[in-house]
């Protein structure tokens, strides 16, 4: 947990995630919501309101965690789709 804790308090005094930071993020969102991290968006990863559901969800707030998943859920999706469209 302090791999997301760190990663959170850097985002939180820059203003975005860059270089480790992001990868530390995108590790931490698939940890807590059992998915691929690699496959969110930088938007995703750098969007504050992401990063306080998942302060929250940490927390043990269980509806931060239900949006916090279905926010991550909808950028993969949306990033697949997009994928897809440039064959």
């Amino acid at each position: 947990m302090s791999k997301w804790t760190s990663a959170l308090e850097e985002a939180a005094e820059t203003g975005h995630l860059a270089g480790d930071a992001a990868d530390e993020m995108a590790e931490a969102y698939g940890d807590l919501l059992d998915i691929d991290g690699s496959e969110l968006s930088a938007s995703f990863l750098s969007n504050t309101e992401n990063l306080e559901l998942m302060q929250k969800a940490l927390e043990g707030d269980e509806e931060a965690y239900k949006k916090l998943q279905d926010t991550a859920r909808q950028d993969i999706a949306l990033r697949i789709g997009l994928n897809d469209a440039e064959f």
